[in-house]
């Protein structure tokens, strides 16, 4: 958890380590619950650490310790696109390379895959296109580049399902992630899509 009093981040940031900050993990974790801020600092720090081209990924701690608790297991999941057959070492593998997204409700079924570089040349647009589902109705669609939004869309009848298609015009090798809530608050965060630009 990282940013909970005993989180790995929150503590570095408290001078209160031992040694240097080791960068050898691979994952963020937005922990299970509701939105908190401890799990808006998360994602802010992803975005940072993106913007600074460090490629970890964020994933959805889907546990809870305590039976005892009101907090239901599983209220943020990890969806991953998996190649060839589905086993837990390609699950695993899938969500390190970023193929993958985390969400409190809404699934997004995207034409270009999370995770992956594309290489876009100068002056010309880089065309983002996704599939949204949810049970509880879409409200708001921004797409995020080095933690800004650049793009988006507010619907005032809430679809279930609906095609997006953006047009994106990056002027620096960059990234792209897609940010969803639903009409009930419920949040969807992909992974970043990493864009190279190139003037040949």
């Amino acid at each position: 958890h990282p940013y909970h009093e005993d989180g790995y981040f929150h503590n570095s940031e408290e001078g209160l380590l031992p040694g240097e900050f080791n960068w050898d993990f691979d994952a963020i974790e937005v922990a299970n619950g509701f939105w908190s801020d401890a799990n808006e600092k998360a994602l802010r720090k992803a975005w940072e650490l993106w913007n600074e081209g460090r490629r970890y990924v964020l994933t959805g701690g889907t546990d809870t310790h305590d039976v005892y608790t009101e907090l239901t297991s599983g209220i943020v999941r990890t969806y991953a696109y998996v190649e060839g057959s589905l086993r837990p070492q390609a699950f695993i593998e899938a969500i390190k390379a970023g193929r993958s997204y985390i969400t409190y409700g809404p699934l997004i079924f995207p034409e270009q895959m999370f995770g992956e570089t594309y290489v876009v040349r100068e002056g010309d647009p880089f065309k983002l296109s996704f599939t949204l589902r949810s049970v509880d109705g879409i409200r708001d669609v921004k797409i995020i580049e080095r933690g800004r939004t650049v793009a988006g869309m507010r619907m005032s009848e809430p679809p279930t399902k609906r095609y997006f298609n953006f047009e994106l015009y990056p002027e620096e090798n960059s990234w792209y992630s897609v940010l969803v809530e639903d009409v009930k608050g419920k949040l969807l965060i992909s992974n970043p899509i990493w864009i190279r630009l190139t003037r040949e």
